[in-house]
């Protein structure tokens, strides 16, 4: 796992000295969040959790 945070940060510094988008967004991160942030909700609540979350 320690070898893709690497390479993803590696690859966001290189967007910002080349000034181009990383490789993965803020939405790709946004949706990653969200998706665990249901994964946990789910079983916590032991049921079926709706994507888009509500705030």
């Amino acid at each position: 796992m320690y070898y893709f945070h690497r390479e993803q940060l590696a690859d966001f510094l290189s967007a910002i000295r080349e000034d181009r988008q990383p490789l993965i967004t803020l939405d790709d991160g946004r949706r990653t969040v969200e998706l665990f942030t249901a994964i946990y909700r789910s079983q916590a609540e032991h049921g079926w959790v709706k994507l888009p979350l509500e705030s």
